[in-house]
């Protein structure tokens, strides 16, 4: 049996895709898993050395990982209508941005957003506190703290809004990657099985929901099921060709903007039949 190491977020959205694959509620394949939690951050970095099996990764870090790893058409986080969201505190003095990192596609919708803004690489779980606290003009918020924005007195441009208004298409976020040096039979294998626990997980969503409040960091059930709602949707279980598109059209804003080099062409992995 060959055990696939796996890195995910310690996010409510991550934890309802994985519920089902994790907890012995569907058919592996013949296949096991093992899973390591860290922020996207993290998972970016160690996807340049091709650390997990399979992993999430940003969009917009993509062509720095795509020698190493193939993108899964299951398991995508589109944002359709919402996020990410940049809090501000007053949007004409919107100069100094804490962003959850120089390697996720929040910053870098930004970055295509308002490009002069200067950004502070803060701590995702972070940013909010921060900005509240007037350490920053703003801040882009990826994590479930999205739902707690509407609570504060901060003002907001949703990113993925306006993305979806500049450009017609959903705004990538991430998306789940596959070591390319596998077999592609076990790469197809890994797509199937990862789908599968989706669509578990939206058939029976009190269960998968009652296991992603572990992972909400103290948001509610009203709350956790808006956020999952929000972010896992049909591009999740197959990104489809619009989402392939939308993908490929969002890395060329990136490089026509240089924001980030020509790097490797993407390679996407559907399941087995």
């Amino acid at each position: 049996m060959k055990t696939i190491t796996v890195g995910h977020t310690p996010d409510t959205d991550d934890a309802f895709m994985f519920y089902a694959l994790l907890n012995g509620k569907i058919d592996l394949l013949g296949l096991s898993f093992e899973d390591f939690l860290e922020p996207i951050t993290g998972l970016n970095m160690r996807a340049v050395s091709g650390y997990y099996d399979m992993t999430a990764v940003s969009v917009g870090y993509l062509p720095q990982v795509a020698q190493n790893y193939h993108v899964l058409t299951a398991g995508a986080c589109m944002a359709e209508f919402r996020g990410p969201v940049l809090a501000l505190n007053k949007k004409s003095m919107a100069k100094r941005i804490a962003v959850p990192g120089f390697n996720t596609t929040g910053y870098y919708a930004l970055k295509l957003f308002k490009p002069d803004v200067e950004c502070h690489q803060v701590a995702f779980d972070q940013i909010l506190p921060a900005v509240l606290a007037g350490t920053y003009d703003g801040g882009v918020i990826i994590s479930e703290d999205q739902m707690r924005i509407d609570a504060t007195r901060l003002d907001t441009v949703d990113l993925g809004k306006w993305w979806r208004e500049e450009t017609g298409l959903p705004l990538p976020l991430g998306v789940d990657v596959v070591k390319a040096c596998l077999p592609h039979t076990i790469q197809k294998r890994i797509n199937t099985v990862f789908k599968s626990s989706i669509q578990y997980a939206l058939s029976n969503t009190e269960e998968a929901l009652h296991y992603a409040l572990k992972f909400g960091r103290g948001i509610d059930r009203v709350r956790a099921e808006t956020f999952v709602k929000t972010f896992v949707s049909q591009y999740t279980c197959s990104l489809g060709e619009q989402g392939e598109n939308a993908i490929r059209f969002f890395l060329e804003k990136c490089m026509s903007a240089q924001l980030f080099s020509q790097g490797n062409s993407i390679t996407f992995v559907d399941g087995c039949e």
